[in-house]
């Protein structure tokens, strides 16, 4: 059973989202454009964005019995 102190507080948090603009969806115009470190391929009707943010080469002892050439 829901108290006074609930049913109002339930009532009072209802109304202030009622009155809230609609939540913004994340969407973005294709850019369709390449640039160094931004890859863009399109999949359908979206395109995903796949970044480099750099590169590190590992050192052959972090790899233990893997061959050099691997």
């Amino acid at each position: 059973m829901l108290s006074r102190r609930e049913l109002f507080t339930g009532s009072a948090a209802l109304a202030l989202y009622a009155t809230l603009p609609p939540p913004a969806l994340a969407r973005a115009p294709l850019a369709s454009k390449q640039v160094p470190g931004v890859f863009r391929q399109s999949v359908g009707n979206i395109e995903v964005t796949a970044l480099l943010d750099g590169d590190f080469t590992f050192p052959p002892e972090l790899f233990p019995g893997a061959k050099p050439e691997e």
